[in-house]
């Protein structure tokens, strides 16, 4: 089997800006999502420039899910040691960014 897990580490940019989403309450409206990326691209902050990096960025309903998602739970390697073990699952592969990192 083959899943798909978001990484807490790895989205901690999108964290802080979702953060600062909920904070404005500026909404999720397809205007509201076009006028926040516009804001997005014209400031240069660090975490900004992180999510401008991204190709979900320029699409409106992956920008969605990027950043205005409802919920999205984020995962660190020892809750996924626990899930794997709780269901008698064996880990094999991580693949991320198109390469293989195998468990020796």
């Amino acid at each position: 089997m083959e899943i798909g897990l978001h990484s807490e580490l790895a989205r901690q940019h999108m964290v802080r800006m979702r953060e600062a989403i909920d904070r404005t309450g500026i909404g999720s409206s397809e205007l509201a999502i076009k006028s926040f990326r516009r804001e997005v691209i014209k400031l240069e902050a660090a975490d900004h420039k992180l999510i401008t990096s991204s190709p979900d960025f320029y699409s409106l309903s992956t920008l969605r899910d990027l950043l205005f998602h409802v919920q999205e739970h984020r995962f660190i390697l020892l809750l996924i040691q626990i899930y794997l073990d709780d269901l008698g699952l064996k880990f094999c592969v991580f693949e991320a960014n198109h390469h293989i990192i195998k468990k020796n």
